[in-house]
């Protein structure tokens, strides 16, 4: 490296840590957001998971716009909470690359704020049915969202500072948009991938089989998309050209599919 690049070099790493303190600021925003959508998802699977859903149900993305309850089943919502703490301050430390766990511990900070507005909602409309355990599960994720993120936001760090720029590669200017198809990936896959896992007779490997296809078909433009922006999948120089196809890769993928599945539903119905 020549003396003039060094120099350059010295000069933007306190522009970098700047531009990363401010986005740590903007953590709690980014995490509400973020969060929100992705508990939204897990809340609207549910039947799906805790049901008794058969194995041809879960080939077809289903939105239901009603409001489903949480209702007794508490382990589900402590994994849901957990997956959701984690990923949501995951990504507010990997957005600042240089304060991540400052930007996780703020991000669990808006998380807190957020579920302790839902407990004071649930205690106050007694209409919304919510029982002592939702609540002791609220306050749990009330109390424990900034510790979580003071870890999940230092790992997210490190990870986002394996490349170059952005998060993971990624430029940052995505993750103001990402949250919205975050939202519908969540609806597509937490349901197939929980039957998966953990539905009845999961030694078969023929209904294993069967139940891999949602999440291959889905999880396919999900990766897609993501490696194509990171530069991960697809070496094509054009920054540009990069940060255009991969979004539609991403957002098409999941909009193509969606309709081929709804228009087979109503073909079979």
């Amino acid at each position: 490296m020549t003396e003039p690049d060094k120099i350059k070099e010295d000069r933007a790493v306190p522009l970098i840590q700047q531009k990363g303190f401010w986005l740590s600021i903007l953590a709690p925003i980014i995490a509400i957001i973020y969060f929100l959508q992705l508990e939204q998802a897990f809340l609207q699977s549910i039947n799906e998971v805790v049901g008794s859903a058969k194995i041809e149900r879960d080939l077809y993305l289903k939105p239901r716009f009603d409001v489903p309850r949480w209702g007794d089943h508490y382990i589900y919502r402590v994994i849901s909470s957990a997956i959701c703490v984690s990923f949501v301050t995951f990504i507010c430390g990997g957005l600042t690359r240089t304060h991540g766990k400052l930007g996780g511990i703020l991000g669990g900070v808006g998380i807190s704020l957020t579920m302790g507005l839902l407990i004071l909602i649930s205690l106050r409309v007694p209409s919304a049915g919510v029982g002592i355990g939702h609540l002791v599960i609220s306050g749990i994720v009330f109390i424990s969202a900034p510790i979580a993120g003071a870890f999940c936001g230092e790992f997210g760090a490190q990870v986002s500072t394996e490349n170059e720029t952005g998060f993971a590669g990624i430029p940052r200017y995505h993750f103001l948009w990402l949250w919205i198809p975050l939202y519908w990936y969540g609806l597509a896959l937490i349901a197939p991938i929980s039957n998966f896992v953990f539905g009845p007779d999961s030694y078969s490997f023929l209904i294993h089989a069967i139940r891999a296809i949602p999440i291959v078909i889905y999880g396919a433009p999900l990766i897609f998309g993501i490696g194509i922006m990171s530069g991960e999948i697809l070496e094509i120089r054009s920054g540009l050209l990069r940060q255009i196809l991969g979004p539609v890769v991403l957002v098409g993928g999941l909009l193509v599919i969606g309709a081929a599945q709804f228009a087979i539903l109503k073909a079979t119905s």
